[in-house]
């Protein structure tokens, strides 16, 4: 692909997510909550956890060619580190944290 297309759809792409993301916030409305709850919890893998391949390294080969595969971290116990999960068909509730930038 030529720098020039790879370019324009770069920038389409982040159009896209842009898009995609100001509709999703668009419909979420904040509201003071009271007597909010709380979710507690742990995610944990049922079975045997899956050999990662291993990364495709694209530059400084030289340097990083043993570098971990490291997008599934499975502790004792089976824990899942870095875990995220999304709780849908929630519009309304307390003011979603932002990350704050250095």
């Amino acid at each position: 692909m030529n720098t020039k297309r790879k370019v324009a759809s770069d920038f389409f792409v982040g159009i896209f997510v842009v898009a995609l993301f100001a509709s999703v916030s668009a419909a979420y409305e904040e509201a003071v909550v009271n007597n909010g709850g709380t979710i507690r919890g742990s995610l944990k893998v049922d079975g045997k956890v899956p050999k990662l391949p291993p990364l495709q390294i694209t530059k400084y080969k030289e340097i990083c060619r043993d570098v971990p595969n490291e997008s599934l971290l499975v502790g004792p116990g089976q824990g899942v580190r870095y875990a995220v999960v999304t709780l849908e068909g929630i519009t309304k509730g307390k003011a979603v944290e932002k990350e704050v930038g250095p």
